[in-house]
């Protein structure tokens, strides 16, 4: 993946994002728990309430023994309600039950899209391409599906919404831990602003330069993969018919460019030379602690 910052920075900025948005996700999976509970236990009580009620009136008409026989039919009637909801809490992904209101939902609706914008924006910031901020928006679609399992309009909104969250969550974790691997090689390029980066030290290239056009199509290959000179050239120079005369000194000048600048900041050569062939390189003992 082609990127406008250094792989430190994008690990900063997205671990910031998982960091936010699982919070977020939690909050808003807390807070429809906790109003689905404080709704049980008032729908609870208030029936609880009615049968002492209407055991008081039975009392009061009838007398003692009639109020003990309705007493224990209010029991089994309570038994029988309980066993009821059980059933229905087993299925509820069937049959979603009315929790909260379309207030509370547009809340949490909006929370979710102000730290999505929120997300696009900064990854904007870290991809140099449209294909990474693509895979983050393209969630799975659980609507339609769930249209036709799920009762309650805002039943199906919170579940729709927490299965956004997930989506974006998992797109933002393999971002994490696509750049914490590439973190194992300590030497970067950064496309858009022709960077070669070692760790925290930065090789400038001239924008538009054959050095630049170099380091983009070395960068897209492994450290000590062996790539051959025509190949560079055509990259280089868009050249893919007959090659001029001496076409091979224009791919030794920029190698030998990069390699003056990087051997100064960085204390070696990053490409390797051998015969019609060059391959990124890092000193012996770097790559031995990465393996």
């Amino acid at each position: 993946m082609y990127i406008k910052v250094s792989v430190k920075e994008a690990l900063r900025i997205i671990d910031g994002l998982i960091q936010e948005g699982d919070d977020l996700r939690n909050y808003i999976s807390d807070d429809y728990d906790r109003r689905e509970d404080e709704k049980e236990i008032a729908e609870n009580d208030a029936e609880l309430q009615e049968s002492e009620s209407e055991n008081s009136r039975i009392v009061d008409k009838f007398g003692s023994k009639v109020g003990t026989a309705f007493s224990a039919m209010n029991m089994l009637s309570a038994q029988s309600r309980s066993l009821t909801e059980a059933f229905e809490a087993s299925n509820s992904f069937v049959l979603g039950a009315d929790v909260v209101s379309d207030e509370v939902i547009d809340e949490y609706a909006e929370r979710y899209w102000k730290w999505n914008r929120k997300a696009l924006k900064e990854l904007k910031a870290v991809f140099q391409h449209f294909a990474p901020l693509y895979k983050f928006e393209s969630n799975l679609d659980f609507t339609e599906f769930k249209d036709l399992l799920l009762g309650n309009a805002n039943y199906r909104r919170f579940t729709n919404l927490l299965d956004r969250f997930d989506s974006n969550l998992r797109t933002l974790v393999s971002f994490y831990d696509d750049f914490k691997n590439s973190m194992k090689s300590p030497l970067v390029y950064i496309d858009e602003k022709s960077q070669i980066w070692f760790f925290d030290f930065m090789c400038q290239l001239k924008a538009g330069s054959n050095e630049a056009a170099l380091c983009s199509f070395m960068f897209q290959h492994g450290i000590g993969e062996i790539k051959e000179y025509a190949d560079i050239y055509e990259y280089v120079t868009g050249e893919t018919d007959k090659f001029p005369k001496n076409w091979e000194k224009t791919i030794k000048s920029s190698y030998h460019g990069v390699n003056l600048k990087t051997n100064k900041l960085f204390g070696f050569p990053i490409l390797k030379k051998e015969g019609l062939t060059l391959a990124l390189h890092l000193p012996t003992n770097f790559i031995g602690s990465l393996i």
